[in-house]
């Protein structure tokens, strides 16, 4: 008389499965973790190279006498800004302002200096899933001070 055969488990209900399930839940969770932060990063960091463009092409207008350049030179800075329009705010100064003939209108604020985390991860996760183009209006902190 031959021994009894052990009964295998079903694939789904065996140890294997249970493994492989747990490290592709376990894998997919980190991937987020790392991802998210990593996109609202990136995110921060190409709007704050933004806003430094913008100071640099301030400085023109600051060199400039009565504050005023050339149609041209402006549209030249707004091009390298990669903007509609750019004005800087310091306490006590006039503004200064470069600007495109018409600006569209502007689909979205975003500041800086008061956006949290998480709202970074929450428009960066929006910009992803929008199909159409949008104007955003990008406020941050003087850089010289």
């Amino acid at each position: 008389m031959s021994p009894p055969l052990a009964q295998m488990p079903p694939p789904a209900r065996s140890l294997s499965a249970r493994l492989l399930v747990l490290t592709i839940v376990f894998v997919m969770v980190a991937e987020v973790l790392i991802f998210a932060p990593s996109i609202a990063r990136y995110r921060l960091a190409w709007f704050e190279e933004r806003i430094a463009s913008a100071h640099l092409a301030t400085l023109s207008l600051e060199a400039a006498p009565n504050h005023r350049i050339s149609a041209e030179l402006e549209r030249e800075l707004l091009r390298h800004v990669g903007g509609y329009g750019v004005t800087l705010y310091k306490p006590g100064w006039e503004s200064l302002m470069l600007s495109s003939d018409m600006p569209p209108k502007v689909d979205k604020r975003i500041d800086l200096s008061e956006a949290s985390f998480f709202d970074l991860i929450g428009d960066a996760f929006m910009a992803l899933t929008r199909t159409q183009n949008r104007v955003i209006e990008v406020m941050g902190p003087w850089a010289r001070g």
